[in-house]
């Protein structure tokens, strides 16, 4: 493959990624234990970022793999891998050592694929020994330079960017060790202004992603794809029959814009607030305004009669969302209520602004105020986090199932635009919303049921197709746009009937 040179807008756009990133780690560096938990039984992904970078510079592939389930075990001894190549390969594998890693594989940017080459041959070399116990299943390597660079040619004498050479000791050495090729899958971008050769790995596997940039590679919803299925690949070659595979997805069709679709307009990345989203966001607000001008009139009479249903009808618990009070899903428990259900509402909530914890300990301290057990909660948005969070306290048990709508459990982007408490903990780095996440036990007692597009909660290809709960009970997505008008639509009402027909044998309808 002939390297395509990258275009101007190329160059700007990855200058503008990899800045943002660098300050980000100098000013707010993240912490070691960001990615707590994982499945036991699945290979730990040991990142090595590139020169002058820190392990977080990888975070956002390493936040998709460990959303599937991959324990993460970052290596701050690395610091910003400045030095030889062999002596960081020394380092990486007595780290996993002394940390008694059973199943690794190694994710690398930049030098950092070099490092995993060095890592992968220094492991053969102590396997054979018979003095190391650690496997290391292979590597994952993102614009890493295996042939070196045209660019540092000036730098040769250089001792930190002179091993980047096409003709230095580092690189030759290196090509030398071609038998451990076959265990390393590179992820390469079309055109790399930093890497001037492409950095194909000769005698192993190569994954081409069509855009420009050297940093910019790692944000792309291509390379978190690829790298997901190249771990999955290399977890099964290495004998680790555990590992679930991911989709296949030769197009990402399921995340195009409903517009697109009528126009027929090829899917293409949008803009944080794409002006095509509007008209879907005028009308979902526009329901929303409806729904809160009407809950401010909902009378306790009402209230109290969707309490009392049938005998054999279930025991439901309405918990809407943030900004949102109590009769917010009026217009589903009028029609749970005609079904022959118990609706209750959660009125001590209020607008719902507080946090997580606090809004999870009013839910339970209201189940058992009214003495309801063995109850099925329907939550909107942030009621779906709240029930969750219910749902590992004490008496959590109290709830059967949890139908969460519109819940952004994997978070939203845009939270991080405003300064408000309230919406602050919707962003994917808030503490509250990430130790969520790594709580898993409760996921099989969830349905999650989300519109095709959401403009609150955007997602890219790769979160559509895997779901943002992971292991929960059932997904659902309703071919529809609007984060507030599914609650009105008739096929949303068909699903939560369905599902709690099957959680509660004893209900008729």
């Amino acid at each position: 493959m002939s390297a395509r040179r990258p275009f101007p807008a190329d160059v700007i756009r990855d200058l503008a990624y990899s800045t943002r990133w660098h300050v980000r780690s100098w000013l707010r560096p993240a912490k070691v234990d960001r990615y707590e938990g994982g499945d036991e039984r699945f290979p730990t992904i040991v990142p090595i970022a590139g020169i002058f970078e820190r392990w977080d510079f990888l975070i956002p592939v390493l936040d998709r793999l460990h959303e599937v389930g991959y324990p993460i075990c970052p290596l701050p001894e690395l610091k910003r891998n400045a030095g030889a190549v062999r002596a960081l390969a020394a380092m990486v594998l007595d780290e996993i050592e002394r940390r008694g890693l059973d199943e690794v594989i190694l994710l690398g940017h930049s030098k950092g694929g070099l490092v995993a080459k060095a890592v992968l041959v220094l492991a053969a070399k102590r396997a054979r020994a018979g003095t190391s116990r650690t496997t290391v299943h292979g590597a994952i390597a993102i614009a890493a330079p295996f042939a070196g660079t045209r660019l540092v040619d000036a730098f040769a004498d250089d001792p930190e960017l002179g091993m980047f050479c096409r003709t230095s000791e580092t690189t030759r050495t290196l090509d030398a060790y071609d038998d451990v090729d076959r265990r390393i899958i590179a992820i390469v971008p079309e055109a790399d202004e930093i890497v001037s050769e492409p950095g194909l790995i000769e005698f192993g596997r190569n994954v081409i992603v069509p855009l420009g940039g050297h940093g910019r590679v790692l944000g792309d919803w291509r390379t978190k794809r690829a790298a997901l299925r190249a771990a999955w690949i290399l977890g099964v070659e290495g004998g680790n029959q555990c590992v679930p595979e991911p989709p296949k997805l030769c197009a990402p069709r399921a995340a195009d814009h409903p517009l697109d679709r009528e126009r027929g307009v090829v899917w293409r990345r949008r803009r944080v607030f794409d002006m095509r989203d509007w008209p879907l966001r005028t009308i979902d607000y526009l329901w929303a305004l409806r729904a809160q001008f009407a809950s401010l009139f909902l009378s306790k009479r009402t209230v109290r009669r969707w309490e009392h249903g049938r005998a054999d009808g279930a025991t439901i618990v309405l918990v809407p969302g943030v900004f949102e009070r109590a009769g917010f899903l009026r217009s589903l428990a009028e029609q749970l209520r005609m079904n022959g259900h118990s609706v209750y509402l959660v009125n001590s909530l209020g607008w719902n602004r507080a946090s997580l914890g606090e809004s999870a300990r009013r839910l339970e301290r209201e189940l058992e105020l009214r003495g309801l057990d063995d109850v099925i909660v329907i939550a909107h948005s942030k009621g779906g986090l709240i029930a969750k969070a219910a749902m590992l306290r004490p008496r959590g048990d109290r709830i059967r199932h949890l139908i969460a709508i519109a819940t952004p459990f994997a978070g939203s982007k845009y939270a991080q635009l405003f300064a408000d408490p309230a919406l602050r903990v919707f962003s994917p780095e808030h503490p509250e919303l990430r130790g969520l996440a790594r709580e898993r036990g409760v996921n099989e007692r969830i349905t999650t049921v989300q519109p095709e597009f959401d403009p609150h909660i955007p997602t890219d290809v790769e979160a559509f197709a895997l779901g943002t709960l992971p292991g929960a009970h059932e997904r659902i997505v309703l071919p529809l746009a609007g984060h507030f008008r599914l609650l009105d639509d008739p096929r949303l009402l068909e699903i939560v009937t369905r599902v709690i027909r099957a959680q509660w044998p004893g209900a008729s309808r």
